[in-house]
């Protein structure tokens, strides 16, 4: 396991973000929140538009397979850590496990 709680090298344990970092991936959430939001309000689905949907549906999912296939090394132990980090809500922390070895014993505990 690793610990890569600095969010810069040479910051001090325990200290906060610096505010800049903060307040731009609040900005970023909340303006990919608006985005949907409103897209989601100007798309015309209707019986008629069935075709467009189903044809943005598929855009949607190879574009979501593209950023999955090349984001990270897919093992089963990686997905198995994945899944009990999420289910037990341990969540993503200061120290999270970067091996496969060290995956392995943090999902083992």
């Amino acid at each position: 396991m690793t610990d890569n709680a600095d969010p810069e090298p040479g910051a001090k344990p325990g200290t906060r973000p610096p505010r800049r970092i903060t307040v731009g991936a609040v900005v970023r959430a909340a303006g990919s929140t608006a985005a949907l939001v409103a897209i989601y309000y100007l798309l015309l689905l209707t019986r008629t538009a069935a075709w467009a949907a189903v044809t943005m549906l598929a855009a949607g999912l190879v574009a979501l397979i593209a950023i999955v296939a090349f984001s990270e090394p897919r093992t089963r132990t990686n997905a198995l850590y994945f899944t009990v980090t999420v289910s037990s809500t341990v969540g993503f922390g200061d120290f999270t496990a970067k091996t496969e070895a060290a995956r392995r014993v943090v999902t083992a505990r």
